[in-house]
């Protein structure tokens, strides 16, 4: 059985995770993709907003590019457990996902910090990471 992997988000470094196994292995594999958006390039968003290049140019991945990548996708759905003892996701809707690795590349959030010092005047958000 060829090994299976799971990618959970369809940011850069989940599209990433894609080319490197498909350069790795020609397809030998399989490889689930579960995000809850189109795959695309949050980098280029301020540009896309400010009318520099066509929405066409935010999206990393088409569905035939994924196709030819022979990569399921599971679009618009999100991951809601992961049992790494079963290697098992559960996603939203409650069906299941098998998997021999797992990479998860949901990228990262703002956040403000908790201590009352730190947080300055205004808004203000760090990145996590």
């Amino acid at each position: 059985m060829p090994p299976r992997h799971l990618v959970i988000g369809g940011g850069t470094a989940g599209l990433n995770t894609i080319r490197t196994i498909r350069e790795e292995d020609g397809g030998a594999s399989e490889i689930t993709l579960v995000s809850a958006e189109r795959p695309y390039s949050r980098m280029v968003l301020p540009y896309y907003l400010g009318t520099s290049i066509a929405e066409s140019h935010v999206y990393t991945a088409t569905p035939a590019s994924l196709a030819a990548w022979k990569v399921k996708t599971m679009l618009g759905r999100r991951a809601k457990s992961l049992d790494t003892v079963s290697r098992t996701l559960t996603l939203d809707d409650g069906a299941t996902v098998e998997y021999d690795n797992c990479v998860i590349a949901t990228g990262s959030r703002a956040v403000r910090p908790s201590c009352p010092a730190c947080i300055p005047s205004g808004p203000s958000t760090r990145r996590a990471r």
